[in-house]
């Protein structure tokens, strides 16, 4: 005959019930804790996401500077600081040298790169960008602004009269540069630069349409791979490096920002989330766990985005 085990006495029973709303006790008020800290911090928005600075020259990347929005310097715009549930900090700060962004808000709110860069003090749109204070690698601070622009319009000055005339000079189209440079008014005064050279053909000393332009950056009148071409002749030969270098001084330039020497173009800074690549625009909207990048001279990105990103005039 077989043996039936002895069902639970009453105690066990009592014990058990007493371990599972012991268990469920705790849960609750773990709960009941964690919505009272929740109500308590009045919290509607507790975000973090990433803003990094990209070189693409290195490439080399930057971090937002520590205590955006907190420290007097890094805290130009106060018009949100209400959404703020810490007086200490702007509702969109930095905490560290992370380039984290923290965005906490205790009411309903959608916050933009506009937002951001007003409390940040910096420029941010289409064709500028601010970076105050951004730090690299080896702990090196940057400060300045960041703007896109066509490079100085190179002019062959045919009468060499020194000022522009629309109908005999001769606007010598950049080289694989699709920002269009911006013509000056007729009459204005061209500037000359020693550097900016070309590559004779027949050993004659007046530059022609069949002959390249280039820059010579370290003035020793030989090309070198790193000069910059600044137009492709017709008829001209691939360069090599030691190509001998004459001077045309009627090869002038319209000086924009009147700094005495040419100046090649900037491209437009980029940003990227990491899946598509756009123009800056304040209104896009900042939202948690988004890593972005802000490309500075990057010659090739914009090129890739429909309707380019429109440069500066000038």
């Amino acid at each position: 005959m077989t043996r039936r085990g002895r069902p639970p006495s009453s105690r066990t029973k009592i014990a058990l019930a007493i371990t599972v709303l012991a268990v469920v006790g705790i849960f609750t008020y773990l709960y009941y804790i964690q919505s009272l800290q929740g109500q308590s911090s009045g919290l509607l928005i507790d975000w973090r996401l990433t803003v990094t600075f990209v070189d693409s020259t290195g490439p080399t990347n930057y971090t937002l500077p520590a205590y955006i929005g907190s420290l007097p310097q890094y805290w130009t715009n106060h018009s949100l600081d209400a959404f703020s549930p810490n007086p200490n900090y702007s509702p969109m700060s930095t905490r560290d040298g992370t380039s984290t962004i923290w965005i906490q808000s205790t009411q309903p709110a959608v916050f933009n790169f506009g937002d951001f860069f007003n409390v940040y003090g910096q420029v941010f749109n289409e064709t500028c960008v601010g970076y105050s204070g951004i730090v690299a690698p080896n702990n090196t601070k940057l400060s300045g602004t960041y703007c896109t622009r066509a490079a100085d319009p190179l002019i062959y000055d045919t009468n060499n009269n020194g000022l522009y005339d629309p109908s005999s000079d001769i606007n010598v189209t950049m080289a694989a540069d699709p920002l269009s440079p911006k013509l000056p008014a007729a009459g204005a005064t061209l500037s000359s630069d020693p550097h900016i050279t070309f590559v004779s053909l027949n050993n004659n000393p007046s530059w022609n349409n069949t002959e390249s332009i280039v820059y010579d950056a370290n003035g020793d009148g030989f090309y070198q791979s790193s000069d910059r071409v600044l137009y492709n002749g017709n008829r001209a030969q691939p360069l090599t490096s030691g190509t001998l270098l004459s001077r045309d001084t009627r090869l002038r330039f319209y000086d924009w920002n009147r700094n005495g020497s040419w100046d090649h173009s900037i491209p437009p800074p980029i940003l990227s989330d990491g899946n598509r690549e756009r123009c800056l625009d304040r209104r896009i909207n900042l939202s948690n766990g988004h890593d972005w990048l802000i490309f500075l001279w990057s010659s090739g990105l914009y090129t890739t985005i429909s309707g380019h990103c429109v440069p500066a005039s000038g």
